[in-house]
């Protein structure tokens, strides 16, 4: 099992938590609401370059934002829920972005949340794009409850209070 953490909504990071992030996770996704912030978070976890890097991942919350920073082929996780994309176009378009770009997409939901925008349509895991799944209890894969055509997440977050 692969650890990551989401690191999307912090507003600093410091030389010892971005040492923590490098040397304890195997990705660490960034958010894109910033690019100052999201670059300068990239340069700190990714150090001297010497020793374990880990491999980066993006959080898009809106439509529009600046996509430079990720590398070809890195992911970029489109966030469906309230207050995020709430738009069934927004979301194909920011997917069509991504790929131009020369990104993965992945996208970020739960049932509750992909439900008001694409209703029980599999055209997401028709695409592919690999489920992060947003479930606020410990991951149990065998408990997860296939929806929208995917019948397991790629990956699971299963808290929304960061690093302890």
């Amino acid at each position: 099992m692969r650890h990551g953490c989401d690191i999307s909504n912090y507003t600093t990071l410091d030389q010892y938590r971005a040492a923590y992030l490098r040397t304890t996770f195997d990705f660490v996704c960034i958010g894109l609401q910033n690019p100052a912030k999201a670059r300068d978070f990239k340069s700190l976890i990714t150090g001297n370059g010497t020793g374990k890097v880990p491999e980066f991942q993006y959080y898009v919350d809106l439509p529009g934002r600046d996509l430079s920073i990720a590398s070809p082929n890195e992911w970029v996780w489109i966030d469906i829920e309230r207050g995020a994309f709430e738009d069934a176009q927004a979301v194909r378009d920011q997917g069509t972005a991504n790929t131009a770009a020369g990104l993965q997409t992945a996208i970020y939901c739960n049932k509750t949340s992909i439900q008001p925008v694409f209703g029980d349509s599999h055209e997401l895991a028709d695409w592919p794009c690999p489920l992060i799944y947003a479930g606020y209890r410990p991951p149990d894969f065998g408990t997860f409850q296939p929806f929208n055509g995917w019948a397991s997440p790629a990956a699971w977050q299963y808290s929304s209070q960061g690093m302890r």
